[in-house]
Formats: structure tokens, sequence, C-alpha cells
């Protein structure tokens, strides 16, 4: 569906109007401007996932200091671009839709922004401007789907050729392979998760809590590139916390029933000595002199 399809009628359409502008018309080249900018910031906020997760997870090489600036400098020009497009459209229409400030904050918001012209819109590649519904929800999951299962093909397949080759995850060769991979996975899910939210709203994140939960990929991604001793610290900056705000009468139940175990377990090796010791008694002959009660040793 190309930009044609966004001049169709408010009643063929039969969506809500959330981007149009209520106090007047938008004008013409505004509403012009906003369908031709759709892929470039479509590419652009791609771009942005790509290089916000290189930030997260920086892979372990000579040239990591000049990937994180080339990351940071990314990230900062496509929010700038996202700002002065929601600061352009905020002065000739202040009741802009919200869905344009939320991506001042957080940009792969950008994706679920709808057109000018109708507000019913939204672009994807190879589609064009579509309408949101659930036939584009159920493609986009196909689509999605397919991607992730290649994608996590590769990264199992790398996994099991370091585990048998014996060799360290930071030291492999196919690192690189393991971070594209990874990043992959992470684009697409942050896509799906944008498009599902354009089209059902916060249902989505109850509906699809698999997809929601593969956007904390980098996180754990950054877990296994990352220097060890940095986990270490983490957690050791956990346990305080943890003891802190646990709940006291929970950990002396917890202390209490740990006390019950160690007595049970403490009671049953000493009646596990008894047997043994009765057994050696039954077993070593009475030596002869030596009153019968004396071979029963005392427990």
């Amino acid at each position: 569906m190309g930009i044609d399809a966004v001049n169709r009628t408010d009643a063929e359409v039969k969506t809500s109007q959330s981007n149009r502008c209520p106090d007047r018309e938008l004008p013409s080249w505004l509403v012009l401007l906003n369908r031709h900018l759709a892929a470039p910031m479509f590419f652009a906020i791609v771009l942005y996932l790509a290089a916000f997760h290189d930030l997260v997870v920086t892979i372990v090489s000579r040239d990591a200091v000049r990937l994180d600036r080339w990351s940071i400098w990314v990230c900062i020009a496509v929010q700038v671009v996202c700002l002065m497009e929601y600061l352009t459209y905020r002065i000739i229409c202040p009741t802009i839709s919200r869905e344009f400030a939320w991506t001042v904050i957080l940009t792969p918001f950008r994706l679920t922004c709808r057109d000018l012209g109708t507000g019913s819109f939204i672009w994807l590649p190879r589609m064009g401007w579509t309408l949101p519904d659930a036939r584009l929800a159920k493609l986009v999951s196909a689509t999605v789907t397919v991607g992730l299962t290649v994608a996590l093909l590769v990264f199992l397949g790398i996994i099991l050729t370091i585990a048998n080759s014996g060799e360290s995850l930071l030291a492999a060769p196919k690192l690189p392979v393991f971070q594209l991979t990874m990043k992959l996975i992470w684009i697409a899910a942050v896509v799906e998760c944008c498009v599902l939210y354009s089209i059902i709203g916060r249902k989505m994140f109850p509906q699809h809590r698999t997809t929601a939960m593969i956007l904390l990929s980098p996180l754990f991604s950054a877990l296994v590139v990352i220097l060890f001793r940095r986990v270490i610290l983490g957690i050791l900056a956990y346990e305080p916390i943890h003891r802190v705000i646990w709940n006291r009468r929970r950990h002396i139940a917890l202390l209490e029933r740990k006390i019950a175990d160690r007595m049970f377990e403490v009671q049953m090796l000493k009646d596990r000595i008894a047997e043994e010791r009765a057994r050696l008694s039954l077993d070593r002959p009475p030596v002869e002199g030596e009153p019968i009660e004396s071979v029963v040793e005392p427990i």
C-alpha cells in the first residue's frame, strides 16, 4: 500500500484520528513531509536500536572505544531528530498526539506514530502506509517469528560450537557473530512490540509476555561479555539491599526452618551411629571375664 492509500476518507478507514489537529487543518506541506519522512525515520530508529544495543553490550575488541563513541553519537543524533520533529509538529498543532511526545523520551516509540493526514496508518517496509489491524498483527508476528527462529538457530549453533571447542566465549573468533545474532533478535522484538502496541495498545504486554521479555536480552548478553568482576560487584551491591528490604519475619521463619532441618539430620545421624554400634557389639565376641554390659558402648 503506497502513499496514495493515505488519502482514503475517514468513513473508509473507520479508525481513530489521534494524530489529527482538531483546532485547524494541518498545512499540506507538513502532511506531505510527515509521509516522506516515514521511511527514513523507520530506518533511523532501527539504527538507533542497533547503536543502543552496542552501548549496552560492548564487543570485546581493540575497537571497543571507537564503537562506543560511534554508538553514542548515533543515539544522540537520532534523539535530536525526533526532538526537532516533535517540536515542529507541536508548534503548528499544539494538540498533537502524545505519540510524538513519547519519542523524545522513548525513541523507539516513533515506530508507533501514525500519519498526520488521517491519523490511521503506520509505515512499514515493503508495505508502505498500511492500516494497523488484526491482519497486520498476525502478519508481523509471523514474519518476526520466522526471523527469530533463524536467528535462534544460529545463536544455538554458535553456543554449541564454542562449548565443544572448550574455548572461552570472550576469546572465541565467532563472538562478533554471536553479538550480531543477539542484536538482530532484540531489534526484531522491539519492532514487533511497537507495531503490536500501535494496534492493541497496552494489552500487548500481557498477551505477548515472551516478546516483551526478549527486550531484556541485551542485559543477558551483557552478563556474558562484560567483565566478570563487575558481575561480582553487582552481586555484592545487591546483597545488602536485599537484606534491608527483605521481610525480617520471613527471614526468621526461614532460619527456624533451617534449624529444624539440621536438628532432624543430627537426630538421624545419632540413630545411625546407635545402629552401627549395636551391630558392632553383636559382631564382637565377649572377652573372658569382661561383663556383658561393657561390650555395648554407651551412646
